[in-house]
């Protein structure tokens, strides 16, 4: 299906699809908590590219261990303006919450390590478990590529090829948002992946003829056409069909390697929060980067 700007743009919005209010945020201050690990240089690069594209100051937050310099380099050779803030409490969860609320940030970038088993992220007492839910504005929470680190003379990846899973709901335009703000040159291309969640006893032989699958890929690719026009950036769908929506996003991302994925956070269920969730899945079998959006 393809339509000319004017067209895309009208069916876009007949069918119900709008720009939210926050779109037009201004962003002028991003917190950057770090402990100066190897595994934090991607949440450094996603914090470098998204700040020079706003021409927003970026803080960075940590406990006085070890020297910040070779972190404040990346951000010097865009020229994006750094201040350093040191800490030496042992709260290091407290820490960083007041300096959250007593500063006008907005937005958070919160480097991660992958942990090898979900269960590890569940039973550990992450740092970024006990921030990220008190935060009151957005939270990117970026995760190096699985199974490996940045060295130190490693230069700090380009992100020219981001993979963004659009499940078409209201979060969709800030996935787009932040995705179309890591891109880096006019070659560049977002690939949005939908993936159709069926039954398990539906086949999926002629699943893609089926009228509901078929209005579902509609209107995925009214929204896609849409926002490349908004956004003025290539964005490439890819409309897949299965019965296990984790497993088909991690397949898929594995397959097209982009230089890094973004996705929202999706919430625990199941009694005591034990059941492991669709973010969960994908970080566990994905072995790209990953950026994961937490909407507040």
């Amino acid at each position: 299906m393809t339509f000319d700007k004017d067209d895309a743009l009208r069916k876009f919005f007949e069918m119900g699809y709008k720009i939210p209010d926050d779109y037009f945020i201004e962003l002028e201050n991003i917190l950057v908590p770090l402990a100066l690990q190897p595994f934090e240089r991607f949440g450094v690069a996603v914090a470098k590219f998204i700040a020079h594209e706003f021409g927003a100051t970026v803080t960075i937050l940590h406990n006085g261990r070890r020297d910040p310099e070779k972190f404040i380099k990346e951000f010097e050779e865009l020229k994006i303006p750094v201040k350093v803030k040191i800490s030496k409490k042992l709260d290091t969860i407290k820490v960083i919450l007041e300096e959250a609320q007593k500063e006008d940030y907005q937005l958070m970038i919160m480097p991660s390590r992958r942990r090898l088993k979900w269960i590890d992220r569940f039973l550990l007492n992450s740092v970024s478990a006990k921030v990220i839910p008190k935060v009151t504005y957005d939270v990117l929470q970026a995760y190096p590529q699985k199974g490996r680190l940045p060295g130190d003379e490693e230069e700090i990846p380009r992100f020219e090829k981001i993979g963004i899973l659009l499940p078409r709901t209201q979060r969709d335009p800030k996935l787009l948002f932040w995705a179309n703000s890591l891109l880096i040159g006019k070659e560049g291309e977002l690939h949005a992946y939908h993936i159709a969640d069926l039954p398990n006893l539906t086949p999926l032989r002629g699943a893609l003829e089926a009228d509901v699958i078929v209005k579902e890929k509609e209107e995925f690719e009214v929204l896609v056409q849409g926002y490349e026009k908004i956004f003025s950036t290539k964005i490439v769908p890819h409309f897949i069909v299965s019965h296990n929506v984790g497993k088909a996003a991690a397949a898929v991302l594995n397959r097209d390697k982009p230089d890094l994925a973004i996705m929202g956070h999706s919430k625990r269920e199941g009694r005591f929060g034990l059941k492991r969730t669709l973010t969960d899945y994908v970080l566990d079998t994905a072995r790209i980067p990953m950026v994961i959006h937490h909407q507040h």
